[in-house]
């Protein structure tokens, strides 16, 4: 047997290749934490962990050095490392940083997603922070640090209302710029409106991006290009601010920075009282243009293009907003109550004596 009782203790024996490896624990389940890992090290070509003979704890591979590598070799070519690095950094804190990665079982997830449910967190944190653990384990079962990965559980997220602009606040949006001599801001919120590009897309727009009437979008949050028709008003725009540049690969709107947007908008929002709507962000232009072409009927397979999402189910949000087959449908029901009623008043009347009692 690989794991024996000596005493107190439990004896745990690898053989690779004629040579032995032992080590004994306090606990059986360290004992088959290690000969597993002892296992894939040796299978691997990498040096067994002897941990320390005193305490007789294994290290192995810890979380630690699991998201360095994580982050290293998976996420470093990623638009944004910001989000995995702080995911990744709470699952560890949560965890254990010198937790081995072969004790991070289904129960020890369990557990930590009941201490965030306890801490406040929303489903949908708790979801970054599973698809964060489970990017890491699937590296760590790809390198063999695990023979396998256990089951990730995920909360359901609620569909949240989509927030988008009306035409009234549109005016007012722009009305208050115009008030405050902000023509940035202007072409800025015309353009957002019309073409549903990203905030980042905007701001790193150049002359050369325009061409023929369309937007040519060539890096995105989901790495594929796109392009978008321009409308006339944002035809306009972009013509006006192409002619006011040195160069092509000069930025249309290099006089906003992120910090800047963020603080024009504040004062908007400010001026509308809309400062407790927390979906009242820049980003709302985007989903006024997905939420506008969906309610004039545009098919969604062209909304998922034009908006540039990774999968249609993204813009599926959207087609509650679509003047669907749902209202007719309603109405053919009722046409065929009215039928249905007519048909049984005649049978009604049919089978009834003059007394009105059913014969």
């Amino acid at each position: 047997m690989p794991i024996t009782e000596r005493g107190r203790k439990f004896l745990s024996t690898v053989h690779h290749k004629g040579e032995r490896y032992r080590r004994s624990f306090d606990a059986r389940a360290d004992a088959e934490t290690w000969e597993m890992q002892a296992r894939l090290d040796l299978r691997n070509g990498r040096p067994v962990d002897r941990g320390d003979t005193r305490t007789g704890v294994s290290t192995g591979v810890t979380m630690e050095r699991l998201r360095e590598e994580a982050l290293a070799h998976h996420w470093s070519s990623n638009k944004d490392t910001k989000g995995p690095a702080l995911n990744t950094r709470l699952v560890c804190d949560m965890l254990g940083w010198d937790l081995p990665v072969t004790q991070v079982s289904s129960r020890r997830i369990e557990d930590m997603v009941i201490k965030l449910v306890q801490l406040g967190n929303s489903d949908s944190t708790i979801n970054r922070k599973m698809s964060a653990l489970s990017t890491m384990l699937q590296y760590a079962r790809k390198h063999q640090y695990i023979p396998s990965v256990p089951d990730i559980p995920r909360r359901r997220e609620p569909e949240n209302r989509i927030r988008w602009i009306s035409e009234d606040e549109e005016g007012e949006l722009l009305a208050f710029f115009k008030f405050t001599d902000n023509q940035d801001m202007i072409d800025f919120i015309k353009v957002g409106l019309d073409t549903g590009a990203r905030r980042g897309e905007l701001l790193k727009m150049q002359s050369r991006d325009i061409h023929e009437g369309k937007l040519y979008i060539w890096e995105s949050k989901g790495g594929k290009p796109r392009s978008i028709p321009l409308t006339n008003r944002a035809n306009e725009v972009l013509s006006k601010r192409m002619s006011l540049t040195d160069s092509p690969t000069e930025k249309l709107f290099a006089s906003l920075s992120g910090d800047a947007l963020r603080y024009y908008w504040d004062r908007a929002r400010q001026h509308m009282k809309l400062m407790l709507d927390a979906q009242f962000v820049p980003h709302i232009m985007r989903h006024t243009f997905c939420s506008r072409l969906a309610m004039k009927g545009v098919p969604l397979p062209v909304i998922k293009e034009l908006a540039g999402h990774a999968t249609i189910m993204t813009t599926q949000r959207y087609v509650h907003m679509a003047p669907s087959n749902l209202t007719d449908a309603i109405h053919i029901l009722e046409g065929n109550n009215d039928n249905g009623s007519q048909s049984s008043d005649q049978a009604t009347s049919q089978n009834c004596g003059v007394n009105g009692v059913v014969a």
